[in-house]
């Protein structure tokens, strides 16, 4: 009976082993099967369309931040980074860590947006906490900063990624700031200058933030065309003369190239508007122009307070 007993015993303690031996090896395998979360980081360090992109991610130390949750990332692939200048990962790598960091943290929405979100939307809230504005085109594209979506909704375990066609850039500078940064526009910067001291509408328009603006900025040459020889004219040019001509180059709010449409435009002059035809690029009448057509050239040079497209005529009410 005692052996029977000690045999018994011996039995139980055999079977708990086996069963616990059972456990530990479901386990393992259950772990094995488990699959392994793929967040925003992995997928773009898993697709061979992002090695620059993949690169610049690792270089800024973003890819913990990239695994947090809710997210939405526009990556620009290859191509994009290559069409901004970028030519390969060494390009991007040379940049200092904290240059990369912020480029890339203008390309992190602090949620998971869907395309459909985004494009009812004015701006985009980003990590780096600067302005992204967003437009629609005719087309039904959404654009960031005048660059589009190619690819929309590509999802995460945590967030969204949405393909963008060109490296976006932070915008730093009002209308008028961007006027002093570029050689072609210093007539322009003049008038701006010399018509804000006598009207508060045009001073407003091109330095504050409340509104967004389009202006049609004439180069040097359309304004030397007008009989303005140098800027110095412009500056001893009757302020209300100017305010009138540059309210008529001016529409209210942010069109972005891909925006205009063939039709008329009302401009901030009062009940005036300007004719638009875009059947072969951008060509502009306005009123006062005996039917001669402005075109667009150089377009989508964006400020905070809205954007400029350069002309070479100025366009007279």
């Amino acid at each position: 009976m005692k052996k029977m007993s000690v045999f018994g015993t011996m039995w139980v303690k055999l079977v708990m082993v086996g069963l616990l031996f059972g456990l530990v090896t479901a386990c393992k395998d259950k772990d094995k099967n488990r699959v392994k979360p793929m967040t925003i980081a992995d997928v773009i360090a898993g697709d061979g369309d992002f090695t620059i992109l993949a690169a610049a991610i690792r270089h800024a130390d973003l890819s913990d931040a990239l695994r947090s949750s809710s997210l939405t990332l526009l990556a620009p692939n290859d191509a994009a980074f290559r069409a901004s200048g970028f030519a390969d990962v060494a390009a991007v790598t040379a940049r200092p860590a904290g240059e990369v960091r912020d480029l890339l943290k203008y390309h992190i929405l602090s949620t998971s947006q869907s395309q459909a979100e985004i494009a009812n939307a004015k701006t985009v809230a980003n990590l780096a906490e600067k302005p992204a504005y967003v437009t629609v085109n005719g087309a039904g594209e959404v654009l960031i900063n005048g660059v589009r979506i190619i690819t929309p909704d590509r999802k995460a375990d945590n967030g969204t990624i949405h393909v963008v066609e060109r490296v976006l850039q932070p915008i730093s500078r009002n209308l008028v700031e961007e006027l002093k940064v570029h050689s072609d526009l210093s007539f322009a910067l003049a008038a701006a200058e010399r018509a804000a001291e006598a009207n508060s509408t045009l001073r407003n328009i091109f330095t504050t933030s409340s509104s967004q603006y389009t202006f049609l900025a004439p180069n040097n040459q359309a304004f030397i065309d007008l009989g303005f020889p140098s800027p110095g004219s412009l500056s001893a040019a009757s302020p209300s003369v100017l305010a009138d001509i540059l309210l008529y180059n001016i529409v209210p709010g942010r069109l972005l190239a891909n925006n205009f449409a063939t039709g008329t435009l009302a401009t901030a002059a009062a009940n005036k508007s300007i004719k638009v035809d875009t059947s072969n690029g951008i060509k502009i009448t306005g009123n006062g122009n005996g039917g001669k057509v402005t075109n667009v050239g150089q377009t989508n040079i964006l400020a905070t307070n809205g954007v400029i497209h350069v002309t070479d005529r100025v366009l007279r009410p």
